[in-house]
């Protein structure tokens, strides 16, 4: 049996204010607890070796969010937390500290910790059985990226409505934004890995609605290496915290132009089989080199019963439109069409819908040694084509053209 041993370094039992927030007697508090957080530091001297941890900490009720710098944390029901560091090496006698920061509701109980598991030991009630933890290995993924660089991912197997099945991995740059609405935590919008620490979306994302006044970073939360809205908990699916948002300056939220955002993360993502980056447009921006062309969109948007959201990651081909083609169409497309924008859809029953704003529409770039896929444009609005339709798949969708704001993405992230 594959056993770690583990030793309990810091020994403190701590109520503060008269509260008891842990019965675990290794975890010491910082300051007070305010009205709708706690934050601890749990500290771990291990006795043999380790190759890759994971920590399992349950609480007695719901939190909105834990907050970890140790490693990437899931949830099915914000209860129940894992955090994983699959890449740490830990030596015999070194300590594994972790800063947690519980976030909750200040108007339901502070949720207290029950129980710690370490890497399948019990720490918390002690204990001194060993769980055998061959079957909860973290698994290797081994990191890729520096060698093949953006944009490159196996070839899909099989959004979007209409679109077909994305297999896990086929687009490892594709997160799912989701929203912290008590008690729940939704999904709202799509977004793209373009670097270790910056997600690319769309500006209406991260505001208010009808206004340019920006969401709370505390409101969000990115979940990375998702293929299925329905099954959060594998392996390859992370979390990560949004440290900043930003906008342009000249995001209109009557009109959708420079409907743009980014999001800074706490931590640098680790990249491996299924978290990478997607390439920024490298090629002339003139709009007339992809009208015509077919471009790849990713998303969960509306299913094919054109009802609610797929929670199937979809992906589909799409041709770009004229700018003149669009406009000619009616006055929506006059009103929210630009020279920042452009057109796309309006085919074989293939649609972008609510459900896929923020993500990107892709093309592939054929070099001498490899393929690797562009990012052009952010899906920003369609029009619907009733009031009892979620989404037209005879409209087209209108983008925000990505490769004419590269100036100021890479000058806001330092790409």
């Amino acid at each position: 049996m594959l056993q770690f041993k583990v030793l309990i370094l810091l020994v403190i039992s701590v109520a503060i204010d008269g509260v008891a927030i842990s019965s675990c007697t290794m975890i010491t508090f910082d300051d007070e607890v305010q009205e709708d957080r706690w934050s601890a530091n749990l500290r771990v001297k291990v006795l043999e070796p380790m190759n890759g941890v994971w920590i399992k900490i349950d609480l007695d009720s719901k939190a909105d969010v834990l907050i970890t710098n140790f490693g990437e944390t899931t949830s099915t029901n914000n209860q129940n937390f894992i955090i994983r560091n699959p890449s740490l090496r830990v030596a015999t006698g070194d300590t594994i500290e972790a800063k947690l920061i519980v976030k909750f509701n200040k108007l339901t109980p502070i949720p207290n910790i029950t129980q710690i598991i370490v890497n399948g030991r019990i720490i918390c009630p002690k204990s001194d059985e060993n769980i055998d933890v061959r079957a909860q290995e973290i698994p290797q993924n081994q990191p890729i990226i520096g060698k093949e660089g953006c944009g490159v991912v196996p070839e899909a197997e099989s959004l979007i409505f209409n679109g077909e099945l994305s297999s896990e991995g086929s687009w490892p740059w594709h997160v799912a934004i989701m929203k912290i609405n008590h008690p729940r935590v939704n999904y709202i919008c799509g977004g793209s890995i373009i670097s270790e620490n910056f997600i690319l979306t769309a500006a209406h994302c991260v505001t208010y609605p009808k206004t340019k006044t920006l969401l709370s970073t505390q409101s969000f939360l990115i979940y990375i290496g998702v293929t299925r809205l329905t099954d959060l908990t594998i392996p390859s699916v992370t979390i990560s915290i949004a440290d900043e948002i930003m906008i342009p300056s000249d995001y209109s939220p009557e009109t959708y132009f420079n409907d743009i955002a980014l999001i800074k993360l706490t931590r640098n993502l680790q990249f491996n089989n299924f978290i990478r980056p997607v390439c920024l447009w490298s090629e002339d921006n003139d709009q007339a080199t992809i009208t015509g062309r077919l471009g790849t969109v990713v998303g969960w948007g509306i299913d094919q019963r054109n009802t609610s959201f797929s929670s199937d990651l979809r992906h589909a081909e799409i041709p770009v439109i004229s700018g003149e083609t669009c406009k000619e169409k009616d006055d929506f497309y006059r009103k929210h069409t630009n020279e920042k924008t452009y057109c796309a859809g309006g085919q074989d029953g293939k649609a972008v819908c609510n459900g896929d704003s923020g993500g990107g529409m892709l093309f592939k770039k054929v070099g001498f040694s490899k393929t690797v896929w562009q990012l052009r444009g952010i899906v920003s609005l369609n029009r619907k084509q009733d009031l009892n339709e979620v989404c037209n798949t005879k409209s087209y969708a209108i983008f925000a053209d990505a490769a004419k704001h590269l100036e100021w993405i890479r000058k806001t992230t330092g790409i």
